[in-house]
Protein backbone atom coordinates (compact mmCIF):
# COMPACT_ATOMS: atom_id res chain seq x y z
CA UNK A 1 0.00 0.00 0.00
CA UNK A 2 1.43 3.39 -0.54
CA UNK A 3 0.82 5.66 2.34
CA UNK A 4 1.23 9.42 2.34
CA UNK A 5 2.57 11.09 6.00
CA UNK A 6 1.25 14.57 6.78
CA UNK A 7 2.17 16.71 9.64
CA UNK A 8 -0.62 18.63 11.01
CA UNK A 9 1.51 20.77 13.79
CA UNK A 10 -1.76 22.68 14.95
CA UNK A 11 -2.67 23.75 19.03
CA UNK A 12 -5.24 26.10 18.69
CA UNK A 13 -7.80 24.20 19.34
CA UNK A 14 -6.65 22.50 22.53
CA UNK A 15 -6.01 25.78 24.64
CA UNK A 16 -3.11 23.99 25.82
CA UNK A 17 0.97 24.47 24.56
CA UNK A 18 2.21 21.20 23.08
CA UNK A 19 0.36 19.63 20.39
CA UNK A 20 1.99 21.38 17.30
CA UNK A 21 4.89 18.91 18.42
CA UNK A 22 2.86 15.95 18.05
CA UNK A 23 4.21 15.26 14.16
CA UNK A 24 7.63 15.42 15.00
CA UNK A 25 7.34 13.29 18.20
CA UNK A 26 5.69 10.36 15.99
CA UNK A 27 8.34 10.89 12.92
CA UNK A 28 11.03 10.53 15.92
CA UNK A 29 9.70 7.26 17.27
CA UNK A 30 10.28 5.92 13.65
CA UNK A 31 6.85 5.68 12.35
CA UNK A 32 8.16 6.11 8.82
CA UNK A 33 10.39 3.18 9.42
CA UNK A 34 8.08 1.00 10.59
CA UNK A 35 5.48 1.31 7.82
CA UNK A 36 8.25 0.83 6.04
CA UNK A 37 9.42 -2.36 7.09
CA UNK A 38 5.73 -3.80 6.89
CA UNK A 39 6.05 -3.17 2.75
CA UNK A 40 4.07 -0.14 2.86
CA UNK A 41 5.61 2.62 -0.04
CA UNK A 42 5.91 5.67 2.47
CA UNK A 43 5.72 9.29 1.32
CA UNK A 44 6.82 11.83 3.61
CA UNK A 45 4.54 15.21 2.83
CA UNK A 46 6.14 16.97 5.64
CA UNK A 47 3.85 19.76 7.48
CA UNK A 48 0.85 21.61 6.78
CA UNK A 49 1.52 25.41 6.54
CA UNK A 50 -1.56 27.35 8.11
CA UNK A 51 -3.27 29.48 5.08
CA UNK A 52 -4.19 33.16 5.79
CA UNK A 53 -6.52 34.03 8.75
CA UNK A 54 -8.93 36.29 7.98
CA UNK A 55 -10.86 38.13 10.86
CA UNK A 56 -14.10 36.59 12.05
CA UNK A 57 -16.17 37.69 14.89
CA UNK A 58 -18.87 34.94 16.05
CA UNK A 59 -21.96 35.89 18.98
CA UNK A 60 -20.12 33.34 21.22
CA UNK A 61 -17.68 35.28 22.99
CA UNK A 62 -16.20 32.31 24.59
CA UNK A 63 -14.43 30.90 21.40
CA UNK A 64 -11.28 30.93 21.07
CA UNK A 65 -8.96 30.93 18.27
CA UNK A 66 -11.75 30.75 15.52
CA UNK A 67 -9.80 32.43 12.96
CA UNK A 68 -6.65 30.54 13.60
CA UNK A 69 -8.69 27.05 13.50
CA UNK A 70 -10.97 28.17 10.22
CA UNK A 71 -7.36 28.98 8.64
CA UNK A 72 -5.87 25.09 9.48
CA UNK A 73 -8.95 23.59 8.54
CA UNK A 74 -8.88 25.05 5.07
CA UNK A 75 -5.39 24.38 4.12
CA UNK A 76 -5.72 20.99 5.78
CA UNK A 77 -8.50 19.84 3.95
CA UNK A 78 -7.00 21.10 0.56
CA UNK A 79 -3.96 19.03 1.86
CA UNK A 80 -6.25 15.72 2.56
CA UNK A 81 -8.02 16.18 -0.84
CA UNK A 82 -4.59 16.00 -2.63
CA UNK A 83 -3.19 13.32 -0.03
CA UNK A 84 -5.62 11.08 -0.34
CA UNK A 85 -5.79 10.95 -4.63
CA UNK A 86 -4.38 7.62 -5.11
CA UNK A 87 -2.89 6.70 -1.50
CA UNK A 88 -4.10 6.09 1.95
CA UNK A 89 -3.38 9.61 3.69
CA UNK A 90 -1.74 9.43 7.17
CA UNK A 91 -2.53 12.63 9.22
CA UNK A 92 0.10 13.18 12.12
CA UNK A 93 -1.37 15.35 15.04
CA UNK A 94 -2.07 15.96 18.85
CA UNK A 95 -4.96 18.79 18.87
CA UNK A 96 -8.44 17.01 17.92
CA UNK A 97 -9.26 20.17 15.92
CA UNK A 98 -7.17 19.21 12.72
CA UNK A 99 -10.25 16.57 12.13
CA UNK A 100 -12.37 19.23 10.80
CA UNK A 101 -9.75 19.50 7.73
CA UNK A 102 -9.03 15.71 7.60
CA UNK A 103 -11.87 14.24 7.26
CA UNK A 104 -13.83 17.21 5.17
CA UNK A 105 -10.88 16.90 2.72
CA UNK A 106 -11.00 13.11 2.27
CA UNK A 107 -14.92 13.08 2.38
CA UNK A 108 -14.77 15.29 -0.55
CA UNK A 109 -12.06 12.80 -2.41
CA UNK A 110 -14.62 10.28 -1.81
CA UNK A 111 -17.32 12.14 -3.53
CA UNK A 112 -15.37 12.92 -6.04
CA UNK A 113 -14.70 8.67 -6.57
CA UNK A 114 -18.54 8.70 -6.68
CA UNK A 115 -18.11 6.23 -2.57
CA UNK A 116 -19.49 7.00 0.45
CA UNK A 117 -17.22 7.90 3.12
CA UNK A 118 -17.93 6.38 6.77
CA UNK A 119 -15.77 7.24 9.89
CA UNK A 120 -15.25 5.15 12.66
CA UNK A 121 -14.62 8.00 15.54
CA UNK A 122 -12.33 6.80 18.34
CA UNK A 123 -12.69 9.09 21.28
CA UNK A 124 -13.68 9.48 24.71
CA UNK A 125 -15.56 12.24 23.61
CA UNK A 126 -17.46 12.94 20.73
CA UNK A 127 -16.36 16.41 19.35
CA UNK A 128 -20.13 17.45 18.18
CA UNK A 129 -20.62 20.74 19.35
CA UNK A 130 -21.18 23.86 16.91
CA UNK A 131 -20.03 27.01 17.41
CA UNK A 132 -23.28 28.07 19.36
CA UNK A 133 -23.03 25.04 21.68
CA UNK A 134 -19.60 25.44 23.24
CA UNK A 135 -19.56 26.62 26.42
CA UNK A 136 -15.49 25.85 26.53
CA UNK A 137 -14.90 27.69 23.83
CA UNK A 138 -11.78 25.23 22.66
CA UNK A 139 -12.56 24.37 19.03
CA UNK A 140 -11.12 21.02 19.09
CA UNK A 141 -14.65 20.00 20.65
CA UNK A 142 -16.72 21.03 17.46
CA UNK A 143 -15.06 18.94 14.42
CA UNK A 144 -17.06 16.07 14.21
CA UNK A 145 -20.24 18.31 13.94
CA UNK A 146 -18.69 20.70 11.69
CA UNK A 147 -17.36 17.69 9.22
CA UNK A 148 -20.73 15.85 8.85
CA UNK A 149 -22.56 19.40 7.83
CA UNK A 150 -24.24 20.84 10.91
CA UNK A 151 -25.86 23.79 11.56
CA UNK A 152 -23.69 27.38 12.57
CA UNK A 153 -20.36 27.20 10.61
CA UNK A 154 -20.88 28.77 7.35
CA UNK A 155 -19.13 31.40 7.39
CA UNK A 156 -17.07 31.20 10.05
CA UNK A 157 -15.13 27.77 8.45
CA UNK A 158 -14.63 26.80 4.65
CA UNK A 159 -17.84 25.79 3.27
CA UNK A 160 -18.24 22.12 2.57
CA UNK A 161 -17.75 20.70 -0.79
CA UNK A 162 -19.09 17.68 0.64
CA UNK A 163 -20.41 16.52 4.23
CA UNK A 164 -20.24 13.09 5.84
CA UNK A 165 -23.39 11.50 6.34
CA UNK A 166 -24.03 11.22 9.86
CA UNK A 167 -25.68 7.96 8.99
CA UNK A 168 -21.92 6.91 8.03
CA UNK A 169 -20.63 7.63 11.34
CA UNK A 170 -19.98 4.86 14.62
CA UNK A 171 -18.52 7.45 17.37
CA UNK A 172 -16.84 4.59 19.67
CA UNK A 173 -15.57 4.42 23.18
CA UNK A 174 -17.62 7.70 24.34
CA UNK A 175 -17.61 8.50 28.16
CA UNK A 176 -17.63 12.26 28.23
CA UNK A 177 -20.71 13.72 26.59
CA UNK A 178 -22.04 17.16 26.85
CA UNK A 179 -26.11 17.66 26.55
CA UNK A 180 -25.87 19.31 23.87
CA UNK A 181 -23.68 16.53 22.05
CA UNK A 182 -25.76 14.15 22.75
CA UNK A 183 -28.90 15.64 21.34
CA UNK A 184 -27.28 16.79 18.24
CA UNK A 185 -25.80 13.05 17.87
CA UNK A 186 -29.10 11.94 18.55
CA UNK A 187 -31.49 14.45 16.13
CA UNK A 188 -28.42 13.38 13.40
CA UNK A 189 -29.15 9.46 13.77
CA UNK A 190 -25.17 9.20 14.83
CA UNK A 191 -24.66 5.57 15.92
CA UNK A 192 -22.75 5.57 19.25
CA UNK A 193 -21.26 3.06 21.41
CA UNK A 194 -20.42 4.27 25.03
CA UNK A 195 -17.86 2.82 27.29
CA UNK A 196 -21.18 1.12 28.96
CA UNK A 197 -22.10 -0.57 25.58
CA UNK A 198 -18.49 -1.51 25.41
CA UNK A 199 -18.19 -2.80 28.80
CA UNK A 200 -21.97 -4.86 28.55
CA UNK A 201 -20.85 -6.28 25.03
CA UNK A 202 -17.11 -6.00 24.28
CA UNK A 203 -15.77 -4.24 21.75
CA UNK A 204 -15.74 -6.51 18.72
CA UNK A 205 -19.05 -7.32 17.61
CA UNK A 206 -20.32 -4.10 17.83
CA UNK A 207 -17.38 -3.42 15.49
CA UNK A 208 -18.38 -5.66 13.48
CA UNK A 209 -21.44 -4.47 13.05
CA UNK A 210 -20.28 -1.22 11.48
CA UNK A 211 -17.47 -2.58 9.48
CA UNK A 212 -20.28 -4.60 7.68
CA UNK A 213 -22.18 -1.60 6.82
CA UNK A 214 -19.38 -0.29 5.02
CA UNK A 215 -18.81 -3.99 3.39
CA UNK A 216 -22.27 -3.69 2.25
CA UNK A 217 -22.65 -0.21 0.72
CA UNK A 218 -19.17 -0.08 -0.66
Amino acid sequence: MRCRIVGAPVQDGAGRMGCEMGPSALRTAGLVSVLAGLGHEVEDWGAVEKAAARPVVHGNLALKALPEISAWTAAIAETAYAASRDAMPIFLGGDHSISAGTVSGVARRAAKRGRPLFVLWLDAHPDFHTLDTTTSGNLHGVPLAYASGQAGFKGYFPDLPQAVDPAHICAMGLRSVDPAERQALAEAGVTVHDMRAIDEHGIAPLLRAFLARVEQEN
